[in-house]
C-alpha cells in the first residue's frame, strides 16, 4: 500500500534486546506513528535500521508512507477469537 498521510504524533525510538540465533544478545529498533488521511487515523510502525535512522518528522507536512499491513488472530480470556491488524511502514518520505 502507498498513500499519502500526515504524522500526528511520532513516537520515542525503542531499542528491543533479545538473543539472536548464535547466543550474542542483538538490538531491533521500532518507532511508533499515528498517522492521519484527514478521515482515517491509524497507528504504524517503522522497523530496524530504518526506525534506527529517522529523524523527528514536521507534523505539518504530507508524507508518502509505503506500508505492508497483516490481519492476525488470538484467543481472548474468555476463548473468544479477537482480530489484529498491523501497519509495518516500508518507508516514508515528504511529499
Amino acid at each position: 500500500m502507498i498513500k499519502t498521510y500526515r504524522v500526528v504524533k511520532q513516537l520515542a525510538l525503542k531499542a528491543h534486546t533479545y538473543t539472536g540465533k548464535d547466543g550474542l544478545p542483538q538490538t531491533f529498533y521500532t518507532m511508533g506513528f499515528e498517522l492521519t488521511d484527514g478521515v482515517n487515523t491509524l497507528y504504524a510502525e517503522l522497523q530496524g535500521a530504518s526506525a534506527a535512522a529517522c529523524p523527528q518528522l514536521d507534523t505539518s507536512r504530507l508524507y508518502t508512507v509505503q506500508a505492508v499491513m497483516t490481519c492476525s488472530s488470538y484467543l481472548d480470556k474468555n476463548g473468544e477469537t479477537r482480530y489484529e491488524n498491523k501497519v509495518k511502514i516500508v518507508k516514508i518520505a515528504a511529499l
